[in-house]
């Protein structure tokens, strides 16, 4: 049994008394208190403007996570969701980074790109402490290249600007600089190759350290090393897969609970075919639908099989 889950009963603690902690999946008790908290955590995550058909939430002991039914009320899309609704078993949401090849945009006196930094260093303690999606644009008319960020901050999103004064424009690229600001005085150069289609932002020194380097959050020393960043081309997804189990008139999507555990909850960039099935072994209805549509009765029977294995009967 994956035990990744087990947080979960760590944390119902101050809910249960200490001769059922030894018998978690054997106490009916036990088993009716933590389905109770799933019950809770289930409604928060439902929207209001939602009138789902039918709702049914649980702790499963297969998994070790709490588990969530939602029936569509809609009589033209319905559709059969089962979901991991505290990540216990599937992973929660990170970044996945779609690359493509990094194209700089010019024509006459304007130049643009998109993407985001990714250092050129591969050392552990240079690269960026979070993922920042980069937009580029210079206007020769004024001079100026303009940075705009957007970057994750302690589940915060996080907006920024940086404006370059442009030195140079020619047929070939442009040179661009920031000559820094602040008390550790940093400067940014900016690079762009028409030709290669590259943009490297440099962050260097303008003076040396003087601080007290008996205390630290006063010392720029981390900073009088020049550090190099490349801007590529593609997007960032924050993305995670918590869904177990889909039935629709389209067929079913079914997450094998064994080939989950091989890779440790975190499928969300894997292929479908490598952790999931139609249910019966056969390819998910995301590869393949079924030869006729499925009827509701299809879905109930199907739904019914998977929340039974959930339920470790």
């Amino acid at each position: 049994m994956l035990r990744r889950g087990l947080h979960l009963t760590v944390a119902l603690a101050g809910l249960m008394c200490g001769a059922c902690w030894g018998q978690q999946n054997q106490s009916a008790a036990l088993q009716t208190q933590l389905d109770r908290y799933c019950e809770q955590r289930g409604k928060e995550q439902i929207d209001n403007n939602d009138k789902p058909l039918r709702v049914e939430a649980f702790f499963s002991p297969r998994i070790d996570t709490c588990i969530q039914l939602i029936v569509s009320s809609d009589p033209k899309y319905w559709h059969y969701t089962i979901s991991d609704i505290t990540n216990g078993f599937m992973h929660g949401p990170k970044w996945t980074k779609t690359e493509v090849p990094l194209k700089v945009f010019h024509y006459d006196q304007i130049a643009s790109a998109e993407g985001y930094w990714v250092s050129t260093d591969p050392s552990p303690d240079k690269q960026l402490v979070g993922q920042t999606a980069v937009k580029i644009e210079c206007t020769q008319y004024d001079h100026v290249c303009r940075e705009n960020d957007a970057s994750m901050l302690i589940g915060t999103l996080e907006p920024d600007t940086e404006e370059y004064e442009i030195s140079s424009w020619t047929n070939s690229g442009i040179e661009a600089d920031d000559t820094g600001a602040g008390r550790c005085g940093i400067g940014h150069k900016l690079s762009i190759d028409f030709a290669s289609n590259s943009i490297v932002v440099t962050d260097y020194p303008t003076k040396i350290d003087n601080s007290n380097p008996k205390n630290p959050f006063l010392s720029c020393k981390a900073f009088q090393n020049a550090n190099s960043y490349a801007l590529h081309g593609g997007s960032l997804i924050y993305y995670g897969q918590n869904e177990l189990f889909d039935c629709s008139g389209d067929g079913v999507n079914n997450a094998v609970l064994s080939k989950v555990a091989e890779f440790h909850g975190d499928v969300a960039d894997k292929n479908y075919p490598l952790w999931m099935d139609d249910g019966a072994g056969g390819p998910p209805a995301t590869m393949k639908t079924p030869p006729k549509p499925f009827t509701r009765s299809d879905c109930e029977r199907a739904t019914a099989k998977k929340l039974e294995e959930l339920r470790g009967n």
